[in-house]
C-alpha cells in the first residue's frame, strides 16, 4: 500500500542510511496525502489544527472544510468537535490521517499518569 502512494519500494530504502529513507518516505507521504491532491481527484476533506483559520488558510482555496482543533482541550471538548466533524459528510470518514501528536518530557521516573 505505501510503495503505491509513495513509488518507494524496498529496493528504494538505503540500509546505511535510514534518515534519507525516512525523510523519502515522509515527503512522499506528505504529497500523497496532500489536501490538495485529494480534493484535485475529487476527495472530500476536512484538514484540522490549532488556530486553524490562520494556520491552514492557505487551504480555503481547495474547498475541503477547516476547522479549528486543540487536542490538548478537555476530552469534552474533543468529543463536541468529533462530532461537528461527523455531521459534515453524511457518508461518513473513511480516511483520517493523524500528525497530531503531545510531548511529555522528563525521567521516566518523574512521569506521573493523568487521573
Amino acid at each position: 500500500m505505501l510503495g503505491e502512494l509513495t513509488g518507494l519500494t524496498s529496493n528504494s530504502y538505503n540500509r546505511d542510511a535510514p534518515n534519507l529513507a525516512d525523510n523519502r518516505l515522509l515527503q512522499r507521504l506528505r504529497e500523497a496525502f496532500s489536501p490538495r491532491k485529494l480534493r484535485a481527484a475529487g476527495d472530500s476533506v476536512i484538514a484540522t489544527g490549532r488556530s486553524a483559520d490562520v494556520k491552514l488558510a492557505h487551504l480555503k482555496d481547495t474547498g475541503g472544510s477547516i476547522l479549528d482543533l486543540d487536542v490538548s482541550t478537555s476530552g469534552q471538548a474533543i468529543k463536541a468537535k468529533i462530532d461537528d466533524v461527523w455531521s459534515l459528510y453524511s457518508g461518513g470518514i473513511d480516511v483520517v490521517v493523524n500528525n497530531a501528536g503531545y510531548i511529555l518530557s522528563g525521567a521516566l521516573e518523574a512521569l506521573t499518569l493523568p487521573t
